[in-house]
Protein backbone atom coordinates (compact mmCIF):
# COMPACT_ATOMS: atom_id res chain seq x y z
CA UNK A 1 0.00 0.00 0.00
CA UNK A 2 1.40 3.41 0.75
CA UNK A 3 4.60 1.75 2.26
CA UNK A 4 5.67 1.16 -1.17
CA UNK A 5 5.64 4.80 -1.92
CA UNK A 6 7.24 5.71 1.78
CA UNK A 7 11.15 5.97 1.66
CA UNK A 8 13.50 4.37 3.76
CA UNK A 9 12.05 7.10 7.14
CA UNK A 10 10.09 4.52 8.91
CA UNK A 11 12.11 1.24 10.03
CA UNK A 12 8.84 -0.81 8.91
CA UNK A 13 9.14 0.79 5.33
CA UNK A 14 12.47 -0.31 5.34
CA UNK A 15 11.70 -4.10 4.65
CA UNK A 16 8.14 -3.33 3.82
CA UNK A 17 8.33 -1.28 0.66
CA UNK A 18 11.58 -3.23 -0.20
CA UNK A 19 9.15 -6.46 0.08
CA UNK A 20 6.32 -4.90 -1.24
CA UNK A 21 8.56 -3.99 -4.95
CA UNK A 22 9.87 -7.63 -4.95
CA UNK A 23 6.48 -9.07 -4.69
CA UNK A 24 5.70 -6.74 -6.94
Amino acid sequence: SSLTATPNSSPISTWGWKKNRSIC
